[in-house]
């Protein structure tokens, strides 16, 4: 099939379906699952530089890593779950801006009473989160967007909860 074929436009759409209907379906697992971590000892900076960068391909955002410490701490993971959560987060941030921006990713090292921790931080310059909307924002099914599914936020709340970790938000209209 051209370029300019019909059928390839078909065959594209019917992809991208497809991969939708994926990405679906490994958060309904994720979050139906509830457990079955398979942990390993490993950096972060790898896994966010290469989910960022891969889940903003082809959008307007860009990913700013020029706050991500190349030295943090090891941290004791699911890959494939933890790169969901990064991937989710970055996902929401580039849809928070339509004309895209920066999405910009920091990371550093935490020592709080003897704990060691790896704090991801990733920040947009959308157009933020009205104040009656951000206690439900990790609810399952909860979503803003016509065609949201609402489980993004709520599997990276989950995710992040079984690895031992917190997550919250912090937004203010019009920032």
């Amino acid at each position: 099939a051209t370029e300019d074929s019909p059928a390839l436009k078909v065959l594209l759409e019917a992809e991208q379906a497809a991969l939708r209907a994926r990405k679906l379906t490994d958060q309904l697992m994720t979050f139906a699952r509830g457990g079955g971590l398979v942990k390993e000892t490993a950096s972060l900076v790898d896994l966010v530089r290469d989910t960022a960068v891969f889940n903003l391909r082809g959008s307007r955002s860009k990913a700013d890593l020029s706050e991500l410490q190349a030295d943090l701490w090891p941290v004791e993971m699911d890959r494939g779950q933890m790169s969901q959560v990064v991937g989710n987060l970055v996902l929401n941030a580039d849809q928070a801006m339509p004309e895209g921006g920066n999405v910009a990713i920091s990371g550093q090292n935490i020592l709080e009473n003897e704990e060691r921790w790896v704090k991801l931080e990733i920040r947009d310059q959308g157009h933020g989160i009205e104040p009656e909307v951000m206690p439900k924002i990790f609810d399952p099914y909860f979503s803003t967007r016509d065609h949201g599914s609402g489980l993004g936020l709520a599997v990276c709340y989950s995710v992040v909860e079984k690895h031992g970790g917190r997550i919250s938000v912090e937004s203010e209209p019009e920032k």
